[in-house]
């Protein structure tokens, strides 16, 4: 089953007072949703939310305790520069070696990049680009699919992605399918997730997750 990811914390639709706020987030994790947000840090190993410059400070334990607090979500944490993407990892890595545990949570970074690797080998794919089939096949992990963020009446959101974006994206069974059998990659280690998305991150969560069912 394909995971709704609400971007930035959004479940109904574009909101820049409430997206990459602690509020918003664990309310949508709280109603089910994976969640998507944006992190920044400073010299002095803050971290704050916030996707165009640091707006709410949030400690690293925060950040690494939401999959704990919300049994059945996963978190995707996005982060912002490059220098937040090294502390993040570096801390990941040390409460791994001292408590001997999976990861976390995601993360990855991205500017704009078509696919960027998450640290779980997740592949996330820039917002609107719709993967191909190769896209699918190479990521252990499961392909992530970023919506365009368009704003939209809640009522055309269903009709608009069910004719267009969600129903190409989850139809390409028999494309894969035959794609791994031509032997283009005769070695390659089929995906779990290989016919579908992992997940759709929107800020339409809400609509995507009835849409889907």
């Amino acid at each position: 089953m394909t995971r709704v990811i609400a971007h930035r914390g959004l479940i109904d639709g574009p909101d820049k007072k409430l997206e990459n706020t602690v509020e918003q987030i664990e309310l949508a994790l709280q109603k089910g949703y994976d969640v998507e947000f944006d992190v920044r840090s400073d010299r002095l190993n803050n971290f704050y939310l916030g996707h165009d410059s640091p707006e709410h400070c949030v400690s690293y334990d925060w950040i690494s305790n939401l999959e704990y607090r919300f049994p059945g979500t996963e978190v995707w944490v996005h982060c912002k520069t490059v220098e937040t993407l090294i502390k993040v990892s570096q801390l990941n890595r040390g409460t791994i070696e001292k408590n001997q545990m999976k990861y976390d949570f995601h993360f990855f970074y991205h500017d704009k990049d078509d696919v960027a690797l998450t640290n779980t080998t997740a592949s996330w794919i820039y917002p609107g680009k719709e993967p191909n089939i190769y896209d699918f096949v190479t990521s252990k992990e499961g392909t992530i699919v970023v919506l365009p963020e368009l704003r939209m009446e809640v009522s055309e959101f269903k009709d608009h992605y069910n004719e267009n974006f969600l129903r190409s994206l989850l139809k390409k069974k028999e494309d894969t399918q035959q794609y791994v059998a031509s032997g283009y990659k005769s070695d390659l280690e089929v995906p779990r997730s290989v016919t579908t998305p992992y997940g759709i991150c929107t800020d339409y969560a809400r609509l995507l997750r009835k849409a889907l069912n």
